[in-house]
Protein backbone atom coordinates (compact mmCIF):
# COMPACT_ATOMS: atom_id res chain seq x y z
CA UNK A 1 0.00 0.00 0.00
CA UNK A 2 1.32 3.47 -0.56
CA UNK A 3 -0.39 6.96 -0.60
CA UNK A 4 -1.49 8.23 -3.83
CA UNK A 5 0.64 10.75 -5.95
CA UNK A 6 4.06 9.00 -3.73
CA UNK A 7 6.24 5.88 -5.01
CA UNK A 8 6.55 2.42 -3.59
CA UNK A 9 8.88 2.67 -0.62
CA UNK A 10 8.53 6.34 -0.27
CA UNK A 11 7.71 6.94 3.82
CA UNK A 12 3.56 8.13 4.09
CA UNK A 13 3.28 11.99 4.37
CA UNK A 14 2.11 13.12 7.95
CA UNK A 15 -1.36 14.15 8.63
CA UNK A 16 -2.66 16.23 11.10
CA UNK A 17 -5.40 14.11 13.29
CA UNK A 18 -6.80 17.01 14.42
CA UNK A 19 -8.15 18.58 10.87
CA UNK A 20 -9.42 14.66 10.19
CA UNK A 21 -11.06 13.85 13.50
CA UNK A 22 -12.09 17.08 15.93
CA UNK A 23 -12.54 16.66 19.35
CA UNK A 24 -14.77 18.63 21.54
CA UNK A 25 -14.92 18.65 25.08
CA UNK A 26 -18.03 19.17 27.30
CA UNK A 27 -18.27 19.37 31.23
CA UNK A 28 -20.64 17.42 32.94
CA UNK A 29 -21.92 19.84 35.91
CA UNK A 30 -23.07 17.08 38.70
CA UNK A 31 -21.85 15.01 41.12
CA UNK A 32 -22.14 11.74 39.35
CA UNK A 33 -18.84 9.88 37.73
CA UNK A 34 -19.51 8.14 34.39
CA UNK A 35 -17.98 5.22 32.17
CA UNK A 36 -18.91 4.97 28.81
CA UNK A 37 -17.36 1.74 27.95
CA UNK A 38 -19.26 2.29 24.27
CA UNK A 39 -20.79 4.47 21.18
CA UNK A 40 -22.51 3.53 18.39
CA UNK A 41 -24.97 5.69 16.20
CA UNK A 42 -26.31 9.13 18.12
CA UNK A 43 -25.64 7.64 21.81
CA UNK A 44 -22.85 6.28 23.98
CA UNK A 45 -23.39 3.86 26.55
CA UNK A 46 -22.22 3.08 29.92
CA UNK A 47 -22.11 3.15 33.69
CA UNK A 48 -22.28 5.93 36.36
CA UNK A 49 -21.87 5.89 40.00
CA UNK A 50 -21.98 8.93 42.85
CA UNK A 51 -18.65 10.62 43.14
CA UNK A 52 -18.36 9.30 46.52
CA UNK A 53 -18.92 6.01 45.75
CA UNK A 54 -16.72 3.37 44.56
CA UNK A 55 -18.38 0.75 42.95
CA UNK A 56 -20.34 0.79 39.22
CA UNK A 57 -24.07 -0.08 39.65
CA UNK A 58 -26.09 1.12 36.86
CA UNK A 59 -26.32 2.10 33.33
CA UNK A 60 -26.43 5.45 31.41
CA UNK A 61 -26.50 6.74 27.58
CA UNK A 62 -25.35 9.83 26.77
CA UNK A 63 -27.49 11.56 23.61
CA UNK A 64 -24.36 13.09 21.71
CA UNK A 65 -26.63 15.00 19.31
CA UNK A 66 -27.23 17.76 22.35
CA UNK A 67 -24.12 20.07 23.50
CA UNK A 68 -23.59 19.25 26.00
CA UNK A 69 -24.46 15.83 25.84
CA UNK A 70 -27.39 15.00 27.64
CA UNK A 71 -27.00 11.83 30.14
CA UNK A 72 -30.03 9.61 31.34
CA UNK A 73 -29.18 7.62 34.39
CA UNK A 74 -30.62 4.32 34.81
CA UNK A 75 -31.42 2.17 38.49
CA UNK A 76 -32.40 -0.73 37.40
CA UNK A 77 -29.11 -1.89 34.09
CA UNK A 78 -26.72 -3.10 35.49
CA UNK A 79 -23.36 -4.12 33.86
CA UNK A 80 -24.78 -1.99 30.98
CA UNK A 81 -22.56 -1.25 27.52
CA UNK A 82 -21.50 -2.12 24.17
CA UNK A 83 -24.27 -0.43 22.62
CA UNK A 84 -24.49 -0.62 18.59
CA UNK A 85 -26.61 0.65 16.04
CA UNK A 86 -28.46 -0.57 13.51
CA UNK A 87 -28.80 2.13 10.19
CA UNK A 88 -31.78 -0.89 8.34
CA UNK A 89 -34.04 -1.28 11.12
CA UNK A 90 -32.78 1.76 13.03
CA UNK A 91 -32.38 0.19 16.32
CA UNK A 92 -29.91 0.46 19.30
CA UNK A 93 -28.48 -3.04 20.68
CA UNK A 94 -26.85 -3.17 24.03
CA UNK A 95 -25.92 -5.76 26.44
CA UNK A 96 -26.64 -5.91 29.96
CA UNK A 97 -27.02 -8.87 33.07
CA UNK A 98 -28.68 -9.35 36.22
CA UNK A 99 -27.44 -7.64 39.42
CA UNK A 100 -25.02 -10.45 39.85
CA UNK A 101 -23.19 -10.27 36.78
CA UNK A 102 -23.73 -14.18 35.97
CA UNK A 103 -26.98 -13.55 33.30
CA UNK A 104 -26.37 -11.96 30.58
CA UNK A 105 -28.74 -10.11 28.17
CA UNK A 106 -29.67 -8.65 25.10
CA UNK A 107 -31.00 -5.25 24.81
CA UNK A 108 -33.00 -3.53 22.10
CA UNK A 109 -34.91 0.07 21.58
CA UNK A 110 -35.46 2.58 19.42
CA UNK A 111 -34.66 5.37 21.32
CA UNK A 112 -32.03 4.82 24.29
CA UNK A 113 -32.77 8.25 25.81
CA UNK A 114 -36.17 6.61 27.27
CA UNK A 115 -34.53 3.68 28.64
CA UNK A 116 -37.43 1.78 27.65
CA UNK A 117 -35.39 -1.90 26.72
CA UNK A 118 -36.77 -5.36 25.56
CA UNK A 119 -34.88 -8.52 25.82
CA UNK A 120 -35.51 -10.57 22.72
CA UNK A 121 -33.65 -13.39 23.01
CA UNK A 122 -34.97 -16.23 25.58
CA UNK A 123 -31.64 -17.41 26.69
CA UNK A 124 -29.51 -16.66 29.21
CA UNK A 125 -25.96 -15.77 28.86
CA UNK A 126 -22.63 -16.28 30.25
CA UNK A 127 -22.31 -12.98 31.61
CA UNK A 128 -23.22 -9.54 29.63
CA UNK A 129 -22.45 -10.67 25.57
CA UNK A 130 -19.25 -8.59 24.83
CA UNK A 131 -20.34 -9.16 21.02
CA UNK A 132 -22.88 -7.52 19.20
CA UNK A 133 -22.68 -7.66 15.18
CA UNK A 134 -25.41 -6.32 12.75
CA UNK A 135 -25.89 -7.64 9.49
CA UNK A 136 -28.71 -6.39 7.73
CA UNK A 137 -32.01 -7.17 9.62
CA UNK A 138 -30.08 -9.80 11.73
CA UNK A 139 -28.14 -8.91 15.07
CA UNK A 140 -25.56 -11.19 16.02
CA UNK A 141 -24.36 -11.72 19.92
CA UNK A 142 -21.78 -13.95 21.42
CA UNK A 143 -20.70 -15.06 24.37
CA UNK A 144 -17.46 -17.41 25.35
CA UNK A 145 -19.94 -20.30 24.61
CA UNK A 146 -23.16 -19.38 22.47
CA UNK A 147 -23.40 -17.61 19.38
CA UNK A 148 -27.42 -16.90 18.41
CA UNK A 149 -28.70 -14.70 15.95
CA UNK A 150 -31.66 -12.52 16.43
CA UNK A 151 -33.87 -11.77 13.08
CA UNK A 152 -36.33 -8.49 13.22
CA UNK A 153 -38.53 -7.37 10.98
CA UNK A 154 -38.20 -3.90 8.76
CA UNK A 155 -40.44 -2.14 12.20
CA UNK A 156 -37.42 -3.57 14.34
CA UNK A 157 -39.68 -6.08 16.17
CA UNK A 158 -38.39 -9.57 16.48
CA UNK A 159 -39.26 -12.22 14.21
CA UNK A 160 -36.90 -15.09 15.45
CA UNK A 161 -33.99 -16.07 17.25
CA UNK A 162 -31.75 -19.11 16.47
CA UNK A 163 -29.24 -20.44 18.90
CA UNK A 164 -26.06 -22.60 18.12
CA UNK A 165 -23.61 -23.81 20.50
CA UNK A 166 -19.54 -23.05 19.56
CA UNK A 167 -16.75 -24.72 21.23
CA UNK A 168 -15.13 -22.39 23.62
CA UNK A 169 -11.80 -20.74 22.47
CA UNK A 170 -9.26 -20.27 25.31
CA UNK A 171 -8.41 -16.77 25.15
CA UNK A 172 -10.88 -15.61 22.80
CA UNK A 173 -13.20 -12.76 24.20
CA UNK A 174 -16.09 -14.59 21.81
CA UNK A 175 -16.71 -17.17 19.64
CA UNK A 176 -18.94 -15.37 17.32
CA UNK A 177 -15.75 -13.99 15.51
CA UNK A 178 -15.67 -16.86 13.69
CA UNK A 179 -19.06 -16.68 13.01
CA UNK A 180 -19.08 -12.73 11.77
CA UNK A 181 -21.11 -12.47 8.23
CA UNK A 182 -19.68 -10.18 5.29
CA UNK A 183 -21.35 -6.80 6.21
CA UNK A 184 -21.61 -6.63 9.90
CA UNK A 185 -21.01 -3.96 11.57
CA UNK A 186 -21.07 -3.72 15.85
CA UNK A 187 -19.82 -3.48 19.35
CA UNK A 188 -16.65 -5.18 20.24
CA UNK A 189 -14.17 -3.51 22.18
CA UNK A 190 -14.57 -1.50 25.13
CA UNK A 191 -13.32 2.47 24.61
CA UNK A 192 -10.48 4.61 27.02
CA UNK A 193 -12.10 6.13 29.67
CA UNK A 194 -11.14 7.46 33.03
CA UNK A 195 -13.45 8.06 36.20
CA UNK A 196 -16.02 10.52 34.73
CA UNK A 197 -14.40 10.99 31.17
CA UNK A 198 -15.36 9.75 27.79
CA UNK A 199 -12.78 9.55 24.84
CA UNK A 200 -14.07 9.19 20.99
CA UNK A 201 -13.70 11.91 18.69
CA UNK A 202 -16.21 13.60 21.41
CA UNK A 203 -15.01 14.04 25.01
CA UNK A 204 -17.19 14.34 27.93
CA UNK A 205 -16.49 14.36 31.64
Amino acid sequence: MKQPGRKWGDHAKEQDPGALMPCEEYILEDEYDYFFNSLSGDFAAGEWKSSHSEEWNYGCVADLRCRPPKVTRSKSLYHFGCISYSDKTGVYAASGASASGLIGKVLLCKNPNTLNFFEPSPIGYDGPPRTLCWAGHSLWVGDPTNATRIELTDRGTCQDVKIGLCQKMDGAANTIAALQPTGWAGSTSPMSGTKGAFTAGRTVR
